[in-house]
């Protein structure tokens, strides 16, 4: 089931890329003679007006088809180029504006968990803290002596790997306890088996929710690009990005933690596909935009054919580069 929430999930963010495209085409008057979610053969098809909707066999990706923005020779209704601009710019822009509404409904209508707490919400089975005595709703006092008020402060004491036996004290009720517990290593960290409770979930004003789902999503676009960056400068590789296998994986993860949870996900989905969908590279939105200024620039003199030659290239070269992060997503389920 997840596997399904997974695929709808992800046809979501590319219904919402392609209406954007299409949206921005229709409100110009111009003709859009198919809008596609999936590849390969269709499945279900239905002509409403000009166009010709469907729904096709393998549900990643998708397209508008624009006749007049190929610029054939055959074409007779011609697109100014603020026009092509505003139809090339829109897919990515509505992806934006998805994310932003859904962190603002996320925000404004069940608010955020707040900071984490000194509450013991869970302890392992057979973890050290279990096996000292720590029970769920234990209030954590103190750890090797020093008080703790917040979960932050529990974390901090919790990760010092150089001692071997932890004095914690706790409230249990209205009495307080002291119990020594000797953490488990694990990967060079201490593990004392316990999770903390996350205080009571922060609400938002109208206003400050607007406001905070706008700063998330840039901080989000932040983020991105510092991780492209890091890949194009080599500090990360290529087997630490995620391709269609991973991201499939990873939202069908998402789904089983909740809607909430999921359509953070999505969010963060959307925001991604925005950005690399901008990147100057043939084949990609960013790439027809660089097309489109070229050829504003030097007029006539550039060839289409060239241009379409361009945009194929680039196509096989990210179909290439999607097989290559596949088999590195598929080597990570392998190994879990």
């Amino acid at each position: 089931m997840s596997f399904i929430f997974a695929l709808l999930g992800l046809s979501i963010i590319v219904l919402v890329h392609e209406f954007g495209h299409f949206i921005s085409a229709r409100s110009a008057g111009i003709t859009v003679s198919e809008f596609s979610i999936g590849m390969g053969k269709s499945i279900v098809k239905k002509k409403w007006g000009e166009t010709v909707f469907c729904l096709r066999i393998f549900p990643l990706g998708g397209y508008v088809r624009i006749p007049s923005l190929e610029d054939n020779e055959e074409t007779i209704i011609k697109i100014s180029f603020i026009n092509k601009l505003k139809i090339l710019l829109s897919g990515s822009l509505n992806n934006f504006l998805f994310a932003w509404i859904v962190f603002f409904f996320i925000f404004f209508l069940t608010g955020v968990p707040g900071q984490v707490s000194n509450i013991i919400e869970n302890v392992s089975l057979n973890g050290p803290a279990y096996k000292a005595g720590l029970i769920n709703g234990d209030v954590i006092l103190s750890i090797d002596g020093l008080s703790v008020l917040t979960g932050k402060d529990v974390i901090g004491k919790l990760i010092e790997t150089t001692i071997n036996i932890r004095v914690i004290e706790i409230r249990r009720g209205e009495k307080d306890y002291t119990f020594n517990v000797s953490p488990k290593k694990e990967a060079g960290r201490n593990i004392v088996g316990i999770s903390l409770k996350l205080e009571k979930e922060k609400a938002f004003s109208l206003v400050s929710a607007i406001k905070s789902s706008l700063e998330q999503c840039v901080g989000i676009v932040v983020i991105t690009y510092k991780g492209l960056w890091m890949l194009i400068t080599r500090e990360i590789g290529v087997d630490q990005v995620y391709g269609p296998v991973g991201i499939i994986t990873l939202t069908s993860q998402a789904s089983g933690h909740g809607i909430i949870y999921f359509f953070s996900f999505l969010a963060i989905l959307s925001i991604n596909l925005s950005l690399i969908n901008l990147f100057p590279f043939p084949a990609l939105d960013g790439g027809r935009v660089l097309m489109l200024f070229i050829s504003k620039v030097v007029g006539d003199k550039m060839s289409r054919r060239l241009e379409n030659k361009l945009h194929f290239f680039g196509f096989i070269i990210l179909i290439l580069f999607v097989i290559y992060i596949s088999y590195f997503d598929i080597q990570k389920m392998l190994l879990k």
